[in-house]
């Protein structure tokens, strides 16, 4: 009887390229969803749509489900980076809030020291109510918040997970470094807090020239407060960025934003967050009005 010959090295082959298929469809799954969102967007009116919005998902380049070790905490971060379901009217934050969230955060929890890009908390429940402001408002990551400041900078965000490795203007966030001063010459960046953008539906004025074009005046931001685990904040006397890690005051932050608005009159104390009647939206900002 003859016995038919088995080509190992064929089957191998064939083994190898069937599961390295299905490797490669599940990591670019996240690219190949588009942004499902199950609200309406809080800037809804202004909105843009974008190529970026039809290919990468809420949980960005994060295969779905997840891979890796690290992958399931990675998709829950661009998640929160990518609420804009926030709900509740916006509580009303100073520069000294986020130092205040940060220092809550590490004594709650003094694992969050240890968190970084590549070893993420896997249960951001912890994140919610870590601090209570002065107004009686118990904050943490999943409120809405509201700040008024000054912009340092804008500055254009690089390839990151969230937005599914995208590199041209209109696929990365904008970062915006915020002080408290009008003084940016002499103002650390280490005393900053960050809000930044997400290129998801972004409106169409909520750009770097239109911001600056407002340089004379406070903005007023509101978005969702989220904890970038990815990095800590500047640290040592003189306070100094970690490697790679942005400099500022304190890993929480505004994203995504919610709105912008920039104040008519030109100092931080004559601008009450909550008198709408100093605030133009942004995308009607026509240049210097007082």
């Amino acid at each position: 009887m003859k016995i038919a010959s088995f080509n190992v090295g064929a089957f191998v082959k064939v083994t190898v390229s069937v599961f390295g298929a299905l490797f490669l469809g599940a990591a670019n799954f996240a690219k190949a969803s588009g942004f499902d969102i199950s609200c309406a967007l809080p800037f809804d009116v202004i909105k843009v749509h974008h190529p970026i919005d039809d290919s990468c998902a809420k949980r960005g380049d994060v295969p779905d489900p997840p891979i890796g070790d690290n992958e399931a905490a990675h998709a829950s971060q661009n998640s929160a980076k990518n609420n804009y379901c926030a709900s509740g009217g916006p509580a009303l934050i100073t520069f000294a809030t986020f130092a205040r969230l940060q220092k809550k955060l590490d004594q709650k929890f003094p694992a969050a020291k240890t968190w970084g890009r590549t070893h993420l908390p896997e249960d951001r429940s912890m994140l919610a109510a870590i601090y209570t402001t002065s107004a009686g408002d118990t904050i943490g990551e999943g409120n809405v918040v509201r700040l008024v400041a000054w912009v340092m900078k804008p500055r254009k965000g690089g390839a990151e997970s969230v937005n599914c490795q995208g590199t041209k203007n209109e696929q990365t966030d904008l970062h915006i470094v915020l002080i408290s001063s009008s003084d940016r010459e002499s103002t650390p960046e280490c005393s900053s807090v960050t809000a930044e953008i997400s290129p998801h539906f972004r409106p169409e004025k909520w750009d770097a020239h239109t911001i600056l074009l407002a340089n004379d005046h406070p903005l007023r931001l509101t978005g969702h407060l989220m904890y970038d685990a990815s990095h800590r904040p500047c640290s040592g006397t003189p306070p100094k960025a970690g490697h790679q890690a942005p400099a500022r005051v304190s890993s929480w932050e505004i994203h995504p934003v919610y709105g912008v608005d920039v104040c008519i009159k030109k100092s931080i104390k004559s601008c009450k967050a909550n008198d709408e009647s100093l605030w133009v939206p942004l995308d009607q900002w026509e240049g210097d009005e007082g």
